[in-house]
């Protein structure tokens, strides 16, 4: 896996770019970037294929195919976000180079939806600082002590997620409306759920706002439970193809991994699944709508 710098691609998106010489480098000097990339691809599909293979309750009929349509996303941010994190933490260990890391606890919560939970694992400064200091623990890199505390890091997360209401999106709105409109009356054979992606494959004639209400359910611990030990199975059998350490250390390090994809998980494809699948039911009943 490792290669001298000189052979390292510069092509990929995976990670920083490399330092020029006589500057602090990163753990692309110690790791081939396109290795790491289809590794961690490899990561994403067994976890899928493997929580498929539980036949959880909440996936009953579901093929795999249909359960990467669903998760597949949020399972990949965690596990590249992850990978960058613990690629990072073991070149400071490598390199000596201490973690300054705030005080105080971040204590993790489930999201509401797809949106909320990968929105806030990219730019949450303390949920970020606390991954980071359970990985260097879990590998015995040095984390130094400072003053700022958990609580007073910044939050991005909130002006991206609520962000103010403007009159071009009220405009937007009434013209949602208007084909919506259209769709719920003609009913066309091809429909699919409104969002900046699906416009670059289907027309506002066919497509269609799911307005589920968003909210917090109870955590369905039993669920949770059965996708942590996926996740953490996946990485006790994946993670040498990427890194080297110590079992002790990989036990440590599949324990922080396996809560870490948990929570990125959001409730909208766990616990508000079912009521979501009878949702989309009661909306499309009697529309003959293409599977």
């Amino acid at each position: 896996m490792r290669l001298p710098l000189s052979a390292l691609p510069q092509d990929t998106c995976f990670g920083s770019e490399i330092k020029p010489a006589g500057q602090p480098g990163d753990w692309t000097d110690l790791f081939d970037r396109a290795s790491v990339v289809r590794e961690a691809n490899a990561l994403i599909d067994e976890i899928i294929q493997t929580i498929h293979g539980k036949q959880l309750k909440i996936h009953e009929g579901l093929d795999v195919w249909e359960l990467a349509l669903l998760s597949r996303f949020p399972i990949h941010v965690g596990v590249n976000i992850f990978m960058e994190r613990l690629l990072r933490a073991f070149h400071a260990r490598e390199m000596k180079l201490p973690l300054s890391c705030p005080e105080g606890e971040y204590q993790p919560h489930y999201f509401k939806n797809t949106d909320e939970a990968v929105t806030t694992h990219y730019v949450d400064f303390a949920l970020n600082y606390q991954i980071l200091r359970r990985i260097y623990e879990a590998i015995g890199a040095p984390v130094a002590r400072c003053t700022e505390q958990m609580t007073e890091q910044p939050r991005p997360q909130d002006a991206l997620i609520n962000k103010p209401q403007r009159i071009t999106d009220q405009a937007k709105k009434t013209i949602k409306g208007c084909f919506e409109y259209y769709v719920r009356t003609c009913k066309p054979a091809v429909v699919g759920e409104y969002s900046n992606w699906m416009r670059d494959l289907l027309p506002l004639t066919e497509m269609l706002s799911f307005d589920f209400p968003v909210r917090h359910y109870p955590d369905d611990n039993v669920t949770r439970a059965a996708i942590r030990n996926c996740c953490q199975t996946v990485f006790l059998r994946g993670i040498d193809r990427i890194l080297g350490i110590r079992d002790d250390e990989k036990n440590k390090l599949s324990v922080v991994f396996a809560d870490f994809m948990d929570h990125i998980i959001p409730q909208s494809v766990v616990e508000s699944l079912e009521e979501r699948f009878s949702y989309c039911k009661e909306l499309i009943k009697n529309w003959e709508v293409k599977q």
